[in-house]
């Protein structure tokens, strides 16, 4: 066997063929040609790394040398050659071959085809370098047209928006105007009432100003009353404001998450449409209710993950809704969207049925809801003191339970509790722990922003009662009206009574009896039980009550004279 026979047959497998007829082996990480065929070796000339040889070819005698490592083996093969002296010997060859890795004749592989397709069209990589920079430029176009949309529908809004508060301005000025000219009207009438008094002091004839003298008293008492009782001078002391704010949380949570969508598969991915993800399952034995709080607890839908028979998993999903009720079967609203798939929902109103469903989104689009579960909130309210850092003032001493408080300080400061009301009847109760023959501390509700260094009831934040050994008044805004006798002490019990669901009013008990009438009506809005202390005045909340039913009784509904504090 001649010794180019037996080395093609060795190293065939490590070979290529090449365009010249010949065949291409990697050695020391170097090309070199070689012609099997017939004696003549061809030597491309390639200079090889450091501490490399090239492939060599001369006459039948083949000498294979590589890099350092490489693997080699010995064939033990004589076979004879012709020296330049005319004599023949025998001769004995190791060879050495370079063994590719299989990652490297992938990549080779990759490069032949792609040196294929540069031959057969030398423009494609210019033409595709092209077609990606007009994606590129296409694409900018399309961000900037969109934004540009969105920048005049938020002008847009802007304009209506700007437009309903000028007209709310006007409407206030008018109401404003309004009350202005129906205290003028009446101030006249007074000042015509208080011009006829005078005249009539001047009277010299006794008996006839006793036969007018009863008449006149009685027209003046009841102009004086009617200055407390007239419609709109109650709030002539104080201009209308325009309680309107912008609500741009939605609109920053909206930009936050414009992002581009990948709707095209990467490099190696079959290409299939996008799907959008099917209903989650909602977990009946996490979801829960306590007090006005729910907790809705899901999984991901059947097949989210898993592998189909196609070889293609389910539909990916971005994220979740989670919607509810108002708690009267009327329309859902959404209430939280994110990748959890656990949410508990605070705030809520008491003593109602709220209904929740979830349902999954990702780039397709929003999938199916789940199956309703429905959660019922408690039926009377759980609540103590805030204890927020911003709920207490410094002044004032909570119990590590949150129910007692106190105050050291000889100025009122107002405490809220941690709980909101919107809707329903509510009743609490607070005991008179300690008190001081000196204070009068005040009870009732508040707004969440209301003046907290001053008395329950001195700016229109707050509604009360406030109370001393003899007495007490109703105040809102720094009026203060009906006052009534009967006082507290301590051990006394102040009932509230605070009706949001028919009457919207409020009324105050102490030891079980009705202090005055209804103290406050036409009350909307959410509304935080209140106390104001100074020193010497220490309260404990009791909550969780029912509404006893001999307060539900009707009662006077008298409103007494209001009087600017």
């Amino acid at each position: 066997m001649c010794l180019q026979t037996h080395l093609a047959r060795r190293i065939s497998p490590y070979l290529s063929p090449t365009q010249n007829g010949g065949h291409e082996v990697k050695i020391g990480g170097v090309l070199s040609f070689v012609q099997l065929e017939g004696a003549t070796g061809v030597d491309d000339g390639t200079r090889c790394n450091e501490g490399e040889q090239r492939f060599r070819c001369d006459g039948a005698i083949a000498e294979f040398t590589t890099a350092i490592g490489a693997c080699s083996f010995h064939d033990g093969i004589h076979s004879e050659a012709q020296r330049n002296d005319g004599q023949s010997t025998l001769v004995q060859r190791s060879y050495n071959f370079y063994r590719k890795p299989p990652i490297l004749i992938l990549l080779e592989k990759r490069k032949a085809k792609l040196r294929m397709s540069s031959d057969a069209n030398p423009d494609c990589g210019v033409a595709r370098r092209a077609d990606w920079e007009e994606e590129c430029v296409a694409l900018e176009e399309e961000v900037e047209d969109r934004v540009a949309n969105l920048v005049n529908l938020l002008q847009a809004r802007k304009s209506r928006l700007i437009e309903a508060a000028r007209q709310t301005r006007e409407a206030r000025v008018r109401s404003l105007r309004d009350q202005v000219t129906r205290c003028a009207t009446h101030l006249q009438a007074t000042t015509a009432l208080l011009t006829f008094c005078i005249e009539a002091l001047k009277e010299t004839d006794s008996a006839a100003f006793l036969q007018i003298g009863g008449m006149l008293s009685v027209r003046a008492a009841n102009a004086a009353g009617s200055w407390g009782g007239a419609e709109g001078v109650q709030e002539i002391a104080r201009l209308p404001l325009l309680d309107l704010t912008l609500d741009d949380k939605p609109l920053r949570r909206a930009i936050d998450q414009l992002t581009f969508v990948q709707l095209k598969p990467s490099e190696g991915e079959e290409r299939y449409p996008t799907a959008a993800p099917g209903a989650p399952l909602l977990i009946p034995e996490e979801c829960s209710a306590e007090n006005n709080s729910v907790t809705v607890a899901w999984q991901p839908p059947p097949g989210h993950g898993v592998m189909g028979c196609a070889g293609q998993r389910g539909p990916a999903i971005e994220g979740y809704l989670l919607e509810l009720d108002d708690g009267c079967g009327g329309e859902f609203r959404e209430v939280y969207c994110g990748r959890e798939t656990i949410c508990t929902v605070d705030g809520l109103h008491f003593n109602s049925l709220y209904n929740a469903r979830v349902r999954a989104f990702n780039s397709a689009g929003e999938g199916e809801y789940s199956e309703l579960i429905g959660l019922q909130t408690a039926e009377v309210a759980w609540f103590s003191w805030a204890t927020g850092a911003t709920g207490i003032p410094q002044e004032v001493s909570i119990s590590e339970d949150a129910m007692s408080a106190s105050c050291e300080g000889y100025e009122h400061r107002v405490v809220l509790s941690s709980v909101g009301f919107s809707r329903g009847v509510h009743y609490w109760e607070l005991t008179i722990d300690r008190y001081h023959s000196d204070t009068d501390p005040a009870f009732g509700i508040a707004r969440a922003d209301v003046a907290r260094d001053q008395m329950l009831g001195k700016d229109d934040k707050g509604w009360s009662m406030y109370i001393d050994r003899q007495r007490s008044w109703f105040m809102h805004g720094g009026g203060h009206a009906q006052r009534t006798e009967g006082g507290v002490q301590q051990g006394s019990t102040v009932g509230v009574l605070l009706d949001l669901e028919t009457t919207h009013t409020l009324r105050f008990f102490v030891n079980d009896q009705a202090q005055g009438g209804v103290a406050f009506r036409d009350l909307y809005g959410v509304f935080y039980p209140a106390v104001s202390l100074n020193r010497g005045v220490t309260v404990t909340l009791h909550t969780a009550l029912d509404v006893p039913r001999h307060l539900l009784a009707p009662h006077d509904d008298y409103l007494g004279d209001m009087v600017q504090s």
